[in-house]
């Protein structure tokens, strides 16, 4: 199965999610793709949408391969084996973290506008992305979760790899995750339209739903 868009990819995982609705509930999406998935999600849980920055780090001279992740606070995640095996010096290495920090950085004040995440503490956050292939985004995004004392993490996803799935699930308290193939060499693959949504669309998403739950009649429209 293909998904249309990332817009039906979050319809399907919204009825999936419902299971973890609670009043304790904030759903964080990964921008910019992961926002159009969370817009349902949001809705079926009744519960506030915000954004959780995190960016994928490529090693350096190859644009097709994730070698880490930064999130907001300055956390990272990197394949130290990989970059090994590619011989990427430490002084590469901490340039292609940095360059990834500053976007991080730039994505907050955009889709945040300064403000810090919502609180987290002794709450479920549901982490929804539109794919995850290397995991490399989502391992990071589970620290930054856990830093800002999240009880409870959901991690949400219309398809992932399975592999990558089972390495993630002692991380997690739960994974929603609607298609698991043995192999998932680009999450472009799963879906019909790819487009990633522009900035100004995000920004409308949020300023649209955040802090307040999809009326059901327009979750489609979505």
């Amino acid at each position: 199965m293909r998904f249309l868009n990332r817009e039906e990819a979050g319809l399907f995982l919204a009825h999936a999610a419902r299971v973890h609705r609670g009043p304790d509930v904030v759903v964080l999406a990964v921008p910019p793709g992961g926002v159009a998935v969370a817009c349902a999600v949001a809705g079926a849980l009744a519960a506030p949408l915000d954004v959780l920055v995190v960016r994928r780090v490529m090693a350096p001279g190859r644009p097709d391969l994730v070698i880490g992740a930064v999130a907001e606070g300055g956390v990272h995640h990197v394949d130290l084996g990989l970059a090994q095996v590619l011989e990427i010096s430490p002084a590469t290495l901490r340039r292609a973290l940095s360059d990834e920090a500053e976007e991080v950085a730039r994505q907050m004040g955009l889709y945040r506008g300064g403000r810090s995440l919502p609180q987290l503490v002794g709450r479920t956050a549901v982490l929804v992305t539109d794919g995850i292939a290397t995991g490399a985004t989502s391992r990071a995004a589970i620290v930054t979760l856990r830093q800002h004392g999240a009880r409870r993490i959901v991690l949400a996803a219309p398809v992932a790899a399975r592999s990558v799935v089972a390495s993630l699930r002692t991380r997690v308290e739960s994974i929603i995750c609607l298609w698991q193939p043995d192999e998932l060499h680009n999450v472009r693959e799963w879906y019909e339209e790819f487009e990633e949504p522009l900035e100004s669309q995000v920004i409308a998403w949020l300023e649209r739903l955040r802090g307040a739950p999809v009326p059901e009649a327009d979750r489609v429209a979505l």
